[in-house]
This record gives C-alpha cells, sequence and structure tokens, in this order.
C-alpha cells in the first residue's frame, strides 16, 4: 500500500474509474483515511480502509500529510 490520507470534505464519491463518466461505487465521508494506489490525470486511485473499497476519488478531494522528516545522522564518538 502507498501513502496515507484523509478524504478533506464531505461524502465524496469512489467510483469504478478515473472520470466522473464512471459509476459510484461508495461515499467516503469527511477525514476517512486512504491509501494511495495510483494516479491517473487529476484522479487518484485509493484504497478507503474504513469503506474498505478500491477506487478513484478526485485528488482535490484528498489531503496527504507532508512525509515526515528524517532525523539526521547522530555522529558516533569514535
Amino acid at each position: 500500500t502507498g501513502q496515507r490520507g484523509y478524504i478533506n470534505a464531505g461524502s465524496v464519491n469512489i467510483r469504478k474509474g478515473p472520470s466522473s463518466d464512471h459509476d459510484s461505487i461508495g461515499v467516503l465521508k469527511e477525514n476517512e483515511p486512504v491509501s494511495f494506489e495510483g494516479a491517473s490525470g487529476s484522479w487518484f486511485k485509493v484504497s478507503a480502509l474504513y469503506a474498505r473499497l478500491v477506487g478513484w476519488v478526485y485528488a482535490k478531494y484528498i489531503t496527504f500529510p507532508d512525509p515526515t522528516p528524517t532525523p539526521g545522522l547522530t555522529p558516533q564518538p569514535r
């Protein structure tokens, strides 16, 4: 699974394919966690963790937190 993000709007459709022409397979609620699986244009393929669905969501409805910075190496005494 990919990077974790969350839905940033209420009642967002998750679809069979990467456009609004594709049928909705469910509705995701605000703050529902998703896992990034891929992208096509302005659409992200995600796994919805609570709804247990895999489908496509318009990218602006998903927020990905900034990656956690890696701590610098601590010099070891010689």
